[in-house]
């Protein structure tokens, strides 16, 4: 990569000597900032090293020490609260810093009880929390510690990035959240509103939400995970999501990756060291990478960083594919209601290799997929699967057995714990599964309430049952694509935001890819590869499941029949009661 140094006026270099002088941050002296090509279409800073200026003196085990970052000067929960303390205020005005201090943290603690935060709780929106607050009280006339207002002002608030984030701001709901709440927009957009309104209310609406959306991304692509010892001298470690300041310069790529950081076990620093044998070595400059992540999967790349590395020659990368719920995929009944109650995903993982997609069916996740589309064995339903809207009655009975007591006592509790929990926000319910009958036989007389892990055990133990549930899931997904791209081509009408539009393109070229290769006969299917069990696979987890979905699922007038007999709906009551038998006994 070409190196650029920096002008004298930049602010990343500005920020870089406000570090090294004031707050202990050591650089070998072969290691700068300048501009890096990884991302064309953003301004964006990456850490070079000049081979005739590196400081190899203190090599070790072919590694040099590139960036020392003392604790004391990164930013997490534990250690804003340290520059929050008045012990750390030294020359500075310990009297107004100490009113900043109350303040900060009564604003901190009234943000926090906000429903919409508090259900969307993580390290990182605290942390995004914690600069709204500082940034807002600076603006206000508070005075701050130095380290957070150079950091705040001098790398924050001037970083450029193209993620979903950036974009927040101009959002609009059917370009925009409507399309991608699959992707986890409807929760974004629901974050930024609430941290508009609690910002606009303690410090004034100007300028408040390109700042939020400038924080918002700016430290959900900058944090890392740093590991710690759960105690001195401890082989085991937990990670605290950090904001390294210099190091958060450092970009990314898992192909020419030459460098990692890690932590000194007896400073608590944080250090960035460089690995001599994978730098290219005819470069007199080089740009050093590390990797945000081992594998390269376009959705997380696109939401926290605003790129994707792109696809090469023999380099994996994946695309997690989620399902946008305003499709119904099966006409006897409605298919996320049944992935809500069974813990599903509702998401296909490709595989990009070599200029073709193939979707992951080596994954687990793939076949809970494909559970809805098991034929009833009777031939009466698309499904095996029926649906019991009256579910509600096998809860208040399972729990005036478990507990002892009259079962008319807990029949309104269950029905609305159960309501409740099918039309909330999330993406699974987290209840027993009771709601789905599992039709096993072609005689009709074996049936159960099957969980999970029993529903692949027993409908998959068959080589045909899951050849026949993969064509049907494949009928179903071309439906899906012809519906997804017809929308996919009309929101380019309506020009999304940025991110938007770059997500919708990977998508669009997923989709489009798939439907080449079905038309030209080629393999779809990860397991159908030749020698596929020979190609290294990386394993890319899939997101999980969405604590805010915004598909509502919408009861059917069934809830006002009368219950169906426990009879009618299981061969195993018994042995039900007992799988759950703890649970009604603690939780309902």
């Amino acid at each position: 990569m070409k190196y650029q140094p920096l002008g004298s006026n930049d602010c990343a270099l500005s920020t870089l000597r406000d570090f090294v002088e004031l707050h202990g941050v050591k650089l070998n002296r072969g290691f700068c900032v300048g501009r890096s090509g990884v991302i064309e279409s953003v301004r964006c800073i990456g850490g070079f090293v000049k081979k005739r200026d590196l400081d190899i003196s203190q090599l070790q085990n072919g590694m040099v020490e590139l960036l020392r970052i003392p604790a004391k000067t990164t930013f997490s929960l534990e250690t804003i609260l340290q520059f929050l303390d008045a012990e750390s205020f030294h020359s500075q005005d310990v009297e107004k810093l100490t009113e900043t201090s109350s303040k900060v943290k009564e604003l901190f603690s009234e943000c926090c009880r906000i429903p919409v935060i508090s259900a969307h709780a993580s390290e990182t929106l605290l942390l995004i929390i914690y600069f709204i607050i500082f940034s807002g009280l600076e603006r206000s006339g508070y005075m701050l510690p130095s380290p957070i207002s150079h950091y705040l002002n001098g790398v924050l608030l001037t970083t450029e990035i193209e993620s979903p984030y950036s974009d927040v701001f101009v959002w609009k709901e059917s370009t925009d959240v409507a399309p991608f709440a699959q992707y986890g927009f409807a929760s974004i957009h629901l974050i930024f509103n609430a941290l508009s309104e609690f910002s606009a209310v303690n410090f004034g609406s100007k300028h408040c939400e390109r700042t939020i959306s400038a924080l918002m991304a700016s430290i959900s692509s900058r944090c890392l995970e740093i590991p710690h010892e759960e105690h001195k001298g401890s082989d085991d470690f937990y990670v605290n999501t950090t904001l390294v300041p210099v190091l958060d310069y450092v970009n990314h790529d898992n192909k020419h990756v030459n460098a990692h950081f890690d932590i000194d076990r007896n400073t608590s620093d944080v250090i960035l060291v460089l690995d001599m044998e994978l730098y290219d070595q005819k470069e007199e400059v080089f740009e050093v990478f590390i990797s945000y992540s081992p594998v390269d999967e376009i959705v997380h790349f696109e939401k926290t960083y605003g790129f994707s590395p792109q696809p090469e020659e023999n380099r994996t990368s994946f695309m997690n594919l989620c399902f946008d719920k305003r499709f119904s995929a099966l006409q006897d009944f409605d298919i996320f209601l049944f992935y809500k109650w069974f813990s599903i995903k509702p998401c296909l993982q490709f595989i990009l290799r070599d200029g073709r997609v193939y979707i992951n069916d080596t994954l687990k996740q793939f076949a809970e997929l494909l559970l809805p589309y098991v034929a009833d064995p009777q031939g009466e339903r698309q499904s095996c699967f029926t649906y019991n809207p009256n579910n509600y009655t096998t809860f208040s009975q399972f729990t005036s057995r478990a507990r002892g007591t009259s079962e008319d006592r807990f029949l309104e509790d269950c029905r609305s714990l159960a309501r409740e929990s099918e039309i909330g926000p999330s993406e699974i319910i987290g209840l027993p599964q009771l709601a789905w009958t599992c039709h096993l036989d072609a005689e009709g007389e074996d049936f159960a309430r099957l969980n999970k892990e029993q529903c692949l055990k027993v409908l998959f133990g068959s080589d045909e049952l899951y050849s026949r549930a993969i064509d049907t899931f494949q009928r179903q997904l071309r439906l899906y694509m012809n519906w997804r791209l017809d929308v996919l081509q009309e929101l380019k009408r309506q020009q999304p935001a940025k991110s938007s539009a770059n997500l919708a393109a990977h998508e669009l070229y997923v989709i489009q890819q798939y439907y080449q290769q079905l038309d030209q006969d080629l393999p779809v299917f990860w397991t159908d590869v030749e020698n596929y069990e020979n190609l290294e696979l990386a394993d890319c987890p899939l997101p999980p499941p969405l604590k805010y979905s915004s598909y509502a699922f919408k009861p059917s007038d069934e809830r006002q029949q009368p219950p169906v007999s426990e009879e009618l709906l299981t061969k195993y009551p018994e042995e039900e009661f007992l799988q759950y038998a703890s649970f009604f006994m603690e939780n309902t």
